[in-house]
């Protein structure tokens, strides 16, 4: 086989290859995304960026946790618990034009049973999140009002006061339960059981603030 005829071999195996690949790039790039990343999930067809352009968001987080008990206790095994927490916010001022107002309702689920109670048998739990015993329940809806360009904030309705007192934040580096809300006042008003409250705080400027 001579030079030229092997060069023209060459440009028709190279053509056909451009050829058979171009089809099989245009399709990949035509193609939907994969379930995990259509705006169905995401962004819930547009749905979601014009519910937040009108000051109505709305999230969802879920945690779990697998604990086990090697050595010592009550007995040795392991454990799942778990929390799933919707949760709706709504601007008023944006939706309605009350200004400096907020609204906020969410639910808190948690099941699986606690490594403490049937394995460890420690006062404080080894979860930070258990639910004891496993519910559902109204973990927040409240009203908010900001006055004075933010300096004033007074909110009113049912809420886990944990989230504003006796909140450490180097506590989130840990998992104990004792790093967080102390048990002697594990039936206030916090965390799963939340209650009605009035919580007021001020700013002195920008950078303070006072509850």
């Amino acid at each position: 086989m001579g030079r030229r005829s092997l060069q023209c071999l060459l440009f028709l195996a190279l053509g056909f290859g451009v050829l058979r690949w171009a089809p099989q790039a245009q399709a990949n790039e035509e193609a939907p995304p994969d379930f995990w990343h259509r705006d169905t999930l995401t962004d819930w067809g547009g749905l979601r960026k014009e519910l937040a352009d009108q000051g109505v968001v709305f999230s969802m987080t879920y945690t779990g946790e697998v604990w086990g008990n090697v050595k010592g206790g009550i007995k040795q095994g392991a454990t799942y618990d778990g929390q799933l927490l919707p949760q709706l916010d709504i601007d008023l001022e944006k939706l309605l034009g009350w200004d400096g107002a907020s609204f906020r309702v969410s639910m808190l689920q948690g099941h699986g049973p606690a490594l403490s109670n049937g394995w460890v048998g420690n006062l404080m739990n080894v979860s930070s999140i258990v639910a004891i015993p496993p519910a559902t329940r109204l973990y927040n809806a409240w009203l908010q009002q900001n006055l004075f360009g933010n300096l004033l904030s007074v909110r009113v309705g049912v809420m886990n006061v944990d989230a504003e007192f006796i909140t450490s934040v180097t506590a989130s580096l840990f998992l104990n339960s004792s790093f967080g809300w102390p048990v002697m006042a594990r039936h206030r008003p916090a965390r799963w059981w939340t209650g009605i409250s009035v919580v007021g705080s001020w700013r002195a400027s920008a950078a303070q603030s006072r509850s």
